[in-house]
């Protein structure tokens, strides 16, 4: 039987042999085309739309490695961020549940400094500013090294007839439990920082984070130490400063004897004085097993980590009369923070032998009026400089490779 004609027959050979080629080519057409291989640069018309290249910002911690472990309780982190523009980098421990859990500081040029309180064990972090994020870790091991420095608040036999003078008229009377705590919380933030700043400075000078050891209670606080002596504040106030420290170191001697510790002990009987009689009362002096403080110029030290930059960057005016010789003739409230927390690690380092060193930004020098530049990018204005500051590294406070060379010797930073 015939089945086809010569027509249909043509037409059933030309559909066989060309629908394979169209569905090839209509197969080849809707498969996404292969990625272009270019041997150099792209350029792109004038006036066409170009691919963005903005990558997501970015986050680096420049002095520290990821799982990094340290044996004291606050860091220190310095870092960049890709986004120049961006203000606030906030911290949060993941790991923590305390006040300090999330921290903030303002970034500069895209540059930024922030503390980190840690917890015993592993701390996971997160930082982060704007969509920038980084986590990161670090251990905290607790120091097991016997030889402490010890925090102390020294005490006056109270005067019935005499009232003590208060810092600022808003203040509490400094007898009342609000200021004895409020003085507490100061000298307890101080001694962490001082502890930092120190560590820093052995990590900076190629040691690793060595630093002193403080004495710590089971919730992780300073333990301050409260030690009453037997006369009123006025008589103490009339001693001359060496003969003071002497009285002192013998109370602490005779009282809470202690081989492995040195004493960093605050004067609070000796507070603001009159104008007439500046100089009645201050002391600052350091040696033995003892640096040796007055409170004149607590009012102004943070009484928490969170409040240290915020402290740092506080230009309100103080009286000059009264407090230009304790704020490096600036005359601001940072100003009196960073000279008398810095001078209280500078009688410490007396304590632990070191002595007066040439080196102008040394602690041992007069390095310890530029302490808060440890914490900061920039400085705030004074009475010094009507503009902020921006230093450099070697323009913050530290310890020369002579000290460190002493501490390096000392049981104290073993």
């Amino acid at each position: 039987m015939k089945i086809f004609n010569n027509h249909y027959l043509s037409l059933f050979l030309c559909v066989f042999l060309i629908l394979p080629v169209l569905s090839e080519k209509f197969l080849v057409a809707e498969s996404p085309d292969p990625e272009p291989v270019h041997s150099g640069p792209v350029s792109f018309p004038t006036g066409t739309d170009q691919p963005s290249t903005t990558e997501c910002p970015t986050i680096a911690i420049t002095n520290y490695t990821d799982g990094d472990e340290q044996n004291y309780p606050v860091a220190l982190l310095r870092g960049t961020v890709s986004d120049v523009h961006g203000k606030y980098l906030i911290v949060e421990n993941l790991s923590s549940d305390r006040s300090s859990r999330i921290m903030r500081t303002t970034v500069y040029k895209g540059q930024f400094k922030i503390l980190v309180e840690l917890v015993p064990g592993v701390n996971y972090l997160i930082l982060s500013l704007g969509k920038a994020r980084l986590e990161f870790v670090l251990h905290y091991k607790k120091s097991q090294n016997p030889y402490i420095v010890r925090a102390i608040l020294l005490e006056s036999r109270p005067d019935p007839g005499r009232q003590n003078v208060s810092q600022y008229p808003a203040d509490s009377p400094p007898t009342s439990e609000e200021s004895i705590a409020d003085t507490i919380a100061r000298l307890q933030t101080a001694l962490l920082l001082m502890q930092t700043m120190t560590a820093e400075r052995f990590h900076d000078a190629g040691y690793g984070r060595r630093t002193f050891s403080l004495e710590f209670d089971s919730e992780g606080q300073i333990i301050v130490h409260h030690l009453q002596l037997p006369d009123t504040a006025i008589d103490y106030q009339n001693m001359p400063p060496v003969q003071l420290y002497q009285f002192v170191e013998r109370q602490i001697q005779n009282q809470m004897p202690a081989l492995k510790a040195k004493n960093l002990a605050i004067a609070n009987f000796i507070r603001i004085p009159q104008k007439d009689r500046e100089k009645m009362g201050q002391v600052a002096l350091g040696g033995g097993n003892l640096a040796l403080m007055d409170a004149k110029g607590l009012f102004c030290w943070p009484r928490t980590l969170n409040e240290v930059e915020d402290v740092f960057r506080d230009s309100e005016p103080v009286d000059a009369e009264l407090f230009g010789r304790d704020s490096a003739y600036r005359n601001t409230r940072w100003g009196v923070a960073a000279t008398t927390m810095g001078a209280a690690l500078h009688e410490l380092g007396h304590a632990f032998g070191l002595n007066h060193t040439p080196d102008p930004n040394d602690i041992m020098n007069r390095g310890f009026d530029h302490f808060n530049r440890v914490f900061l990018i920039v400085e705030s204005p004074s009475a010094q400089n009507r503009q902020e500051v921006y230093f450099t590294r070697e323009q913050e406070s530290t310890f020369s490779p002579e000290s460190i060379k002493t501490l390096l010797r000392s049981h104290w930073f073993q």
